[in-house]
């Protein structure tokens, strides 16, 4: 499955590591190119044993990463960033038609995606796990999961099936 995960911070890049591990094909959507940008290569460390994965970086733009077409767009920013988040994904011609889901807290974030992309594409999720930054990549409990549910009518069982290992 090719996803985009847009949001590079603690939890968009453990939920992009898990992908990858998973052998799924994840990109990681950054805001704006980092000064000497984000690096793609980093650990995802569980039970104290790292796990280093290679997770490609893209920016808005004609990024080569972001050409070909992604089955799964999941949001992982601030509950303040969902509005600019739907923009960008929506510039996106790779991301037509590609399942929104939404991990994020707050209230309102499933509404604002479904009046953006219709409530069939649209799925909250609630992570559980309790994910950091540290300084070589993330650091994860090895506790808690990723539950999902879909807001509008049509079933998601793909979804649960790739989502399974992460």
């Amino acid at each position: 499955m090719r996803a985009l995960i847009v949001g590079a911070g603690a939890v968009g890049r453990y939920v992009a590591a898990r992908l990858k591990l998973a052998g799924h094909d994840p990109v990681l959507l950054a805001r704006s190119p980092a000064p000497g940008g984000l690096a793609p290569e980093y650990a995802l460390r569980m039970r104290g044993i790292a796990r280093w994965v290679k997770v490609p970086v893209a920016v808005l733009g004609d990024d080569p990463w972001l050409r070909d077409p992604f089955e799964l767009t999941a949001l992982a920013v601030k509950a303040y960033s969902t509005a600019s988040a739907i923009e960008s994904v929506r510039a996106i011609a790779a991301c037509a038609g590609s399942t929104v889901l939404t991990l994020q807290n707050g209230l309102g974030n499933e509404e604002q995606c479904a009046a953006a992309f219709g409530d069939d594409r649209v799925v909250a999720g609630a992570l559980t796990t309790a994910v950091d930054k540290a300084s070589d990549g993330i650091t994860a409990s090895d506790r808690g999961g990723l539950s999902i549910a879909p807001l509008g009518t049509l079933p998601h069982n793909w979804l649960i099936a790739a989502l399974a290992l992460t």
